[in-house]
């Protein structure tokens, strides 16, 4: 005989509830014949178990989206029907900005040089002359969203946080019209303060500042130097705020740039913040390791025209387009340097029609004849990246990843070495650096192209959030990157054995299920 337990009946069910799927619809539905249980609560259930598969079975017809994405959030959807269709919503759709079609990104420019394609023509071709293998990763995005091809800019490799504020401060004190700022975090702390203290001085000599920072990235942090600057005059406006608890399903899209103009003549771009990590004053997570890009020249316009999107997107009413603002916007740099180098600045992000930087990527490691090397704080790339850097290492390429040694978020750095694990099989060299958190993103290959920027090898990096990278080709660049590479290998742990070989088995499960959910972010 059944006992009737209904305190117990619906505890049941509400378990069932928290796991999903078909089969619990159709057990409850059996049980409601045994078990007092009320037929509302029951009918509740089954109702929204139906819902999520119905709705699991749209996402993964949803030709969009990646099918390792798809069928992730599918499966979320099933086993936890209720939260798992409200992440969905904020997290899980594909954000291409949709409700304002003007920033889609190759619907508007201010590059002068855009328009002379015949600049960029000559620059292909000389290209090619000297790389041909390489001459379809500059065509890709100059066919894409063209993106212009710059000769006349003098390229420079900071390697570390302090080269780079020591040069930053510099510039911006020779600055004569503007300074544009676009960056992901800005804190408060020495790098600020002094960054914050000279930005009013040029204020009061009649300088225009500008800047942009991610809501996200920033919040809580930068908040007295942005009151001063504001009560100076300053120009500041937040990407993407995200008021509580009115949380709009597009939050999860972020702005990663950290992009610098200096009157259009002087121009920066990398992977460094404004922060005190950057510069080592703080040592929370061990000797930080980063770089930038300086650049002088007619590339920089290529800064100021992500800016400008980004600025007139998101300043609203309340604030002119930045072309209203600053007159001298979008000017072109004559200034001439005897240099074959060439550069070209990618922009990423959901305002893209497609993932360009990782389209990049793949090109480039096809492309590569002799090495890649790879430097990047988190990497948990699409298969596609693993199976042609394997592919590259199997042919006998020279195929190294650097990674940390430690890392600034929980078992991250665990996480990226378990992506590792084929490419270890397959002659891929896994670098990790001894107490030293890598945060640079930088990317070689052979021994004059170099692709630098904001972009990590991860799934938010080359899908949600906003980047700028750039494609050099340059002999000299690429030496100064390789030193510093070889340097930093000879400081790392080169692995002999397979990685996380030696982790314990609660951490290879956090691992594993951390690796299971990383495409849903």
């Amino acid at each position: 005989m059944i006992m009737r337990k209904p305190f117990v009946a619906t505890i049941s069910l509400i378990a069932m509830y928290s796991i999903g799927g078909a089969l619990y619809v159709a057990i409850n539905l059996c049980l409601n014949f045994f078990i007092s249980t009320p037929l509302p609560f029951i009918f509740f259930i089954s109702i929204t178990h139906l819902f999520s598969m119905s709705w699991a079975i749209v996402v993964l017809c949803n030709r969009k989206r990646r099918i390792e994405t798809r069928i992730r959030w599918a499966l979320f959807i099933i086993l936890i029907p209720f939260f798992g269709i409200i992440s969905y919503l904020f997290l899980g759709r594909v954000y291409k900005y949709k409700k304002n079609k003007n920033y889609l990104y190759n619907k508007n420019s201010v590059s002068a040089l855009q328009a002379k394609t015949q600049y960029d023509i000559e620059n292909l071709k000389a290209i090619e002359k000297e790389n041909p293998e390489f001459k379809r990763s500059f065509m890709m995005t100059f066919e894409q969203q063209k993106e212009s091809i710059y000769t006349n800019t003098e390229i420079k490799y900071l390697q570390s946080g302090n080269e780079y504020f020591a040069n930053l401060l510099n510039d911006i004190n020779t600055a004569k019209e503007y300074v544009l700022i676009n960056c992901y975090i800005i804190s408060e702390g020495e790098f600020l303060e002094k960054l914050t203290n000279l930005l009013i001085q040029k204020m009061h000599q009649g300088i225009r500042v500008y800047i942009i920072y991610d809501f996200l990235g920033s919040y809580g942090r930068f908040t007295k130097s942005k009151k001063r600057l504001l009560q100076e005059g300053a120009n500041i406006i937040a990407y993407s705020p995200i008021h509580f608890p009115f949380v709009k399903w597009n939050a999860n899209y972020r702005d990663h740039r950290k992009d610098i103009s200096i009157d259009g003549k002087i121009g920066y771009l990398g992977g460094i913040n404004m922060s005190d990590e950057y510069i080592n004053k703080s040592g929370v997570f061990g000797f930080w390791n980063d770089s930038a890009i300086r650049m002088v020249g007619e590339s920089v316009q290529e800064i100021e025209s992500i800016f400008k999107k980004d600025w007139n997107f998101y300043a609203g009413k309340k604030q002119n387009k930045i072309e209203k603002l600053e007159p001298m916007f979008g000017k072109v740099n004559r200034t001439r340097f005897l240099t074959n180098e060439f550069i070209q600045i990618v922009s990423d992000g959901p305002n893209h029609e497609r993932p360009i930087c990782l389209e990049l990527l793949l090109n480039l490691i096809h492309s590569a004849q002799n090495r890649i090397w790879l430097k990047s704080p988190y990497f948990i790339p699409p298969p596609e990246i693993i199976n042609a850097l394997c592919n590259a290492a199997s042919t006998g390429l020279d195929v190294r990843i650097l990674l940390p040694g430690r890392s600034d978020k929980f078992l991250l750095l665990e996480v990226s070495k378990q992506w590792t694990k084929k490419m270890f099989e397959n002659g891929v060299k896994i670098y990790s650096m001894n107490d030293t958190f890598i945060h640079e993103k930088t990317y070689i290959f052979d021994d004059s192209i170099s692709f630098t920027g904001s972009s990590n090898l991860d799934y938010r990096a080359l899908f949600c959030d906003q980047q700028t990278m750039a494609l050099i080709k340059s002999n000299r660049l690429n030496e100064d990157i390789t030193k510093k590479m070889i340097h930093d290998m000879e400081k790392s742990f080169e692995y002999k054995f397979m990685p996380n070989k030696d982790l314990s088995i609660w951490k290879k499960i956090v691992v594993k299920a951390y690796n299971i959910m990383a495409p849903l972010l």
